[in-house]
């Protein structure tokens, strides 16, 4: 029993004893052969009950008995097979899944290639995870449908090598592509003649799709090299864009020249005045002949006949006059001036055939490019206006909400610390008062409480304003000798007996560098404080190096840190400690308080200077924390 494909124009052979055999409870599968290397398998049922340890011995005989009656040795002859399970449901089980294995990666499977359609999205999934983990020695695709399934076993065949490809026929080969607004269709009814038929819009999205689907046929083989005759019709175009047009002319244009296959004559069919001038107006781009008829019959009767006339034939002498070329250069003008719009089926001159006519064509295929092209342009700068508006509204906004939260945080910081600063002073008053010893121990505690929640709230209230900190603040230049000596002063006030404290300026630091002395301060104060808290003996060392020079810039490169012999922070912690809220361990945590911000501020306080920092610390070793900086200098 033989049909044929619609698809390749190959027979379709089946045997009557391999159709809907019964695979297992509620599942069925039927056999055939296209052409003599392309096996096709159509399943239906509850894959969860199938046998395909029955469906392989089912298919091994049926190719065994097919390729007999062709008087060929079964056992080597090699297909590609296609499986449709898209009238199947459910997974197969464990068993089921290991039998399918071991065919695939088995030798003796006579494959070329294993093709799926319709494939369950769980099946999908089965198949891809498991090719992902074992891999494949022969191609495996899942393909959308019969004709992508086919055509792609087609050209698989054709590049194979042991194949019968010599009886794999030219004739009836069929490319096709489809989506919601256009489509493509592309038959070989003969050697060396193509035909195209589209339909819907043409537009600049299509493109891709299409170059995809000519590259198919090109690839195919069957255009290499070669001269052909090509038939496309336009019939059911119901219309293009001007990037439309010349996407699909470039297209063809690259295949032409990358596999030296040109054709001898294009036949358009079915073109409108519209399509026409299209066509016409890109004639510089194309190197070969053109000829508009009306159907697909005709053209094909034509390279049939071998009638084609030469240009010089076809030339006809027109009488134009002066009033015709009067009225054409008016035509012209009122397209140019947009004073007046070409209507379609408007006749403009009254002579039959007029070749004016097709200049007019032309004229009002260019007069909708240029609409067209100059209402997308407006439509950019539209949207060009409404973006920047956007943008310009959220810039608005977000300079309102930080002069509002800056407005927020000042008065925040005088209502939080207005109160905090009364509470001490009277404590302090509370202490110079006759106190028993317990009541002055009291004091004492809410003293030092006060003053570690007034420096937590300090912390947040910097932390949330540090946006304002940044290079823009440079105001003046500061001696940097003084600024290190008051830091110094003021440290050795704040530590106990035990500590040392220690500053350094290298000698080739300059003596006056521009930066925001406030801004500087803050950034030490943090390094000093944090060093005064984890060092209970031992030196606290404030220094300021010398880097380089930056020539270009005119600046200097300046390294400032502060380095002390204290606990340390252990290597893997580094890059902890500069988060918000974050101390090494619980433990320092409790033993130290704090609010786990003041590194985070000095690392972005820093971060804002267009600075960088940097920490050298072991655990029970000290710790060196330094920034630098590049400033103008005096």
């Amino acid at each position: 029993m033989k049909n044929i494909c619609e698809v390749t124009g190959l027979p379709v052979s089946k045997i009557d004893a391999f159709n809907q055999i019964e695979i297992g409870e509620n599942y069925a599968t039927s056999f055939e052969m296209i052409g003599d290397s392309i096996f096709f398998m159509k399943t239906s049922g509850d894959m969860e009950t199938a046998d395909l340890g029955k469906l392989v011995a089912e298919r091994n005989e049926f190719l065994d008995l097919f390729f007999t009656k062709q008087g060929k040795d079964p056992k080597s002859r090699k297909v590609v097979e296609i499986r449709d399970l898209s009238q199947t449901r459910g997974r197969p089980d464990h068993h089921n899944k290991n039998i399918q294995t071991e065919f695939i990666l088995s030798p003796d499977n006579r494959m070329l290639a294993f093709v799926m359609i319709g494939v369950p999205k769980v099946s999908e999934l089965i198949y891809k995870v498991g090719l992902a983990f074992i891999g494949s020695p022969i191609p495996i695709k899942i393909c959308k449908n019969y004709t992508e399934a086919v055509t792609y076993a087609q050209n698989l065949l054709i590049k194979a090598k042991g194949c019968d490809q010599e009886k794999v026929p030219v004739q009836n080969r069929k490319w096709f592509y489809e989506d919601d607004t256009f489509s493509v269709e592309i038959t070989l009814p003969q050697n060396n003649i193509i035909v195209i038929k589209g339909r819907g819009y043409l537009s600049k999205s299509e493109i891709p799709k299409l170059e995809k689907l000519i590259n198919e046929l090109y690839t195919s083989g069957v255009l290499q090299k070669t001269r052909y005759f090509r038939v496309v019709d336009y019939t059911h175009i119901t219309g293009t864009t001007l990037q439309g047009r010349i996407g699909y002319l470039n297209i063809w244009k690259k295949f032409f020249q990358k596999y030296n296959a040109y054709p001898t004559i294009s036949y358009i069919c079915g073109a409108n005045y519209n399509v026409k001038s299209s066509i016409k107006l890109l004639g510089k781009f194309i190197n070969y002949n053109i000829e508009f008829v009306d159907t697909v019959d005709e053209a094909l009767s034509k390279i049939e006949n071998q009638k084609h006339e030469s240009p010089i034939q076809n030339i006809k002498e027109f009488k134009i006059t002066t009033n015709d070329v009067n009225k054409l250069i008016s035509i012209i003008g009122n397209v140019a001036w947009e004073m007046q719009d070409l209507g379609l089926e408007e006749i403009v001159f009254q002579d039959f055939n007029n070749p004016l006519d097709e200049v007019v064509d032309a004229v009002r295929v260019l007069s909708g490019d240029v609409k067209s092209l100059i209402n997308n342009e407006k439509k950019i700068k539209t949207e060009l206006e409404i973006q920047n508006q956007m943008l310009r509204n959220a810039k608005e906004e977000a300079q309102e909400a930080n002069t509002a939260k800056s407005r927020f945080l000042d008065t925040m910081s005088h209502e939080l610390r207005t109160p905090m600063n009364g509470m001490i002073g009277f404590i302090d008053l509370l202490l110079d008062t006759n106190l028993n010893d317990e009541q002055r121990e009291y004091a004492k505690y809410i003293k030092k409480s006060t003053y570690s929640l007034l420096e937590k709230v300090q912390d947040v209230l910097e932390y949330t304003d540090l946006e304002n900190i940044n290079s823009s603040q440079i105001k003046d230049y500061i001696r940097i000798q003084d600024l290190i000596e008051q830091l110094q002063n003021k440290t050795e006030l704040q530590v106990n007996k035990k500590l040392e404290v220690r500053y350094e300026i290298d000698e080739k630091v300059p003596e006056y560098l521009m930066i925001e002395e406030s801004c500087l301060c803050k950034i030490f104060n943090i390094l000093i404080n944090n060093a005064i808290k984890f060092t209970p003996s031992g030196y606290i060392s404030i220094f300021v190096r010398f880097v380089e020079l930056e020539k270009e810039e005119k600046n200097v490169i300046i390294q400032f840190g502060v380095e002390d012999s204290g606990i340390g922070i252990p290597t893997e912690k580094h890059d902890l400690i500069f988060e918000t809220f974050t101390q090494v361990d619980s433990n320092i945590s409790r033993n130290y308080e704090g609010t786990g911000l003041g590194l985070a501020i000095f690392k972005k306080m820093v971060a804002n200077l267009n600075g960088y920092v940097d920490l050298e610390s072991e655990e029970g070793k000290g710790s060196k924390f330094t920034f630098t900086l590049s400033l103008k200098y005096k």
